[in-house]
């Protein structure tokens, strides 16, 4: 597993390589995510937003930058 970045109480991770879903962590209930996400390039964060360089919602031409704003997100339920 690979941390992508930290954004407030939320962890952004891929199981395996760069070619896997970004899946999210609700560090207040445990609860895992999927994004809909894949990222191909660099990841970062800070104060509560996540930026994911190469983020891809899909396979044809390149790919913007992300931004995850996690502040007013709710908590993920079980």
């Amino acid at each position: 597993m690979t941390v992508d970045a930290i954004a407030g109480t939320f962890v952004f991770f891929h199981r395996y390589d760069v070619s896997d879903a970004i899946e999210v962590l609700d560090t207040r209930s445990g609860s895992i995510a999927t994004t809909g996400l894949c990222t191909t390039g660099v990841a970062g964060s800070g104060y509560g937003v996540a930026y994911f360089g190469g983020a891809l919602a899909s396979t044809g031409g390149p790919a913007p930058l992300r931004v995850i704003d996690t502040r007013n997100l709710p908590r993920i339920a079980c």
